[in-house]
């Protein structure tokens, strides 16, 4: 066996059975691992709040349909409408505005649709704010 100190004064040659790696693909071999993928993302999930949906008492439910009797009526006049959306994973929701007119009124499916083709359920409507001209 060769003294050590003989060994560092040779130069390497390289391999002859292995092509030499560039630095990004020695690099990749030191690059992060996750094991667990998708696990990130569940985490983000369950951390995500939610609201629960809120449940209007019958005087609020009549203010809030008079002002859309009043709007259907008057097609031109422009409102802010706060609604509850349902998340589409999770129990629960959030609250979202919108402005618009009503366009139209689907009495069958109970859904108003505003002037950008917007479409609302009423019963997700939690208040209505009509702009004064």
């Amino acid at each position: 066996m060769k003294d050590p100190e003989e060994i560092i004064c040779y130069e390497y040659r390289g391999s002859k059975k292995r092509r030499h790696m560039s630095n990004g693909e020695r690099a990749a071999q030191f690059a992060p691992f996750s094991a667990l993928s998708g696990y990130e993302d569940a985490i983000g999930e369950e951390e995500r709040l939610t609201l629960p949906c809120p449940v209007l008492e019958e005087n609020e439910k009549e203010e809030i349909n008079g002002k859309l009797v009043f709007l259907i009526q008057h097609k031109n006049r422009k409102a802010e409408f706060t609604y509850f959306a349902k998340d589409r994973i999770k129990d629960g929701g959030c609250f979202k505005t919108i402005e618009g007119s009503i366009c139209k009124y689907d009495n069958l499916l109970s859904v108003i649709v505003l002037d950008n083709s917007f479409k609302l359920k009423t019963e997700d409507i939690i208040s209505v704010k009509i702009e004064m001209e």
